[in-house]
């Protein structure tokens, strides 16, 4: 019994393993799609020079001077805001605060003797709107509400 195979069968069949093999190597193959402008870290975006535009809600008083934001070393969602309420001047007294997704939290914290809490939400990555109190020591409590631009 002699099998009679055409060499038409043959090619379609080499060609058809070809092709699947083929579309399956080159499906395996294609280019991760990985934004290289999105940061290694989260808090990059935001360290830098803020201009901060603050108003003391309970005397409506404003107040405009430059924060700068920094990431702490010792966690990778913290950050560290100098001259915050405007307290460092020229020297360098900050802030600690957390970054979670687009919140920040400033657990309350002593800065020269006043107590500092409050919050903050990431608008846009050139906009942060803040509110917190200031607790001091002689029982004055002052709540701000800021807008910090960059």
């Amino acid at each position: 019994m002699q099998i009679n195979s055409s060499p038409m069968k043959t090619t379609y069949k080499i060609s058809a393993v070809l092709l699947i093999a083929m579309g399956i190597f080159i499906n395996a193959c294609q280019k991760d799609t990985l934004d290289p402008a999105t940061p290694a870290d989260s808090r990059d975006k935001y360290t830098g020079s803020w201009t901060c535009s603050e108003t003391n809600t309970k005397t409506n008083k404003k107040n405009v001077f430059t924060v700068s934001i920094s990431k702490a070393a010792a966690n990778s969602s913290d950050l560290i805001l100098s001259n915050f309420n405007n307290i460092g001047g020229s020297t360098a007294y900050y802030v600690k605060s957390s970054l979670s997704g687009s919140s920040i939290s400033i657990p309350s914290q002593d800065i020269l003797g006043d107590q500092i809490s409050g919050s903050g939400s990431i608008a846009a990555d050139t906009k942060i709107n803040f509110t917190y109190t200031v607790y001091d020591p002689n029982g004055t409590t002052d709540a701000y509400a800021a807008i910090y631009t960059k």
